[in-house]
């Protein structure tokens, strides 16, 4: 027989924030606006990110790379 591959499956920040907020819709929209809202307030003139460092989440600025330059 053929050996099935087996499924992998990514969850995303919204689908994290989904289960720890035990699925509460009204909450995750609440949470991802103020979420969203913060970024483009902290960060409108650049690119912001939130970021693992294995222990932590960081909310940082991160540049784009352009061509031609290190």
């Amino acid at each position: 027989m053929a050996k099935k591959k087996d499924e992998i499956l990514t969850l995303t920040p919204k689908g994290l924030f989904s289960v720890l907020l035990n699925h509460d819709e009204t909450l995750l929209r609440e949470f991802m606006d103020g979420l969203e809202l913060y970024m483009r307030r902290m960060y409108s003139k650049e690119c912001g990110a939130i970021i693992f460092d294995g222990k932590e989440f960081i909310f940082a600025s991160v540049g784009k790379k352009k061509e031609g330059k290190k």
